[in-house]
């Protein structure tokens, strides 16, 4: 019941700016292992090294993204 009120009432974006290179180095850490037992090689194009400072709700850019990657690796 909880979920089905998370889709009629969906949760206040909590915007905020943070660093998204710094989360996709998590991503690829937390995915890389189980993306290589499948035979999947997970790489992090390089850039600058400065932040990429984003906008946005950074928990629900997680959940997206998070989703994503699953959905590639599995």
């Amino acid at each position: 019941i909880q979920n089905l009120t998370l889709v009629a009432e969906p949760p206040t974006p909590e915007i905020a700016r943070f660093d998204w290179s710094e989360a996709l180095d998590r991503f690829a850490h937390k995915w890389r292992e189980e993306a290589a037992a499948k035979g999947i090689k997970l790489e992090r194009v390089e850039t600058p090294k400065r932040p990429v400072w984003v906008s946005a709700d950074r928990s629900q850019m997680e959940v997206v993204f998070d989703e994503l990657v699953r959905n590639a690796v599995e």
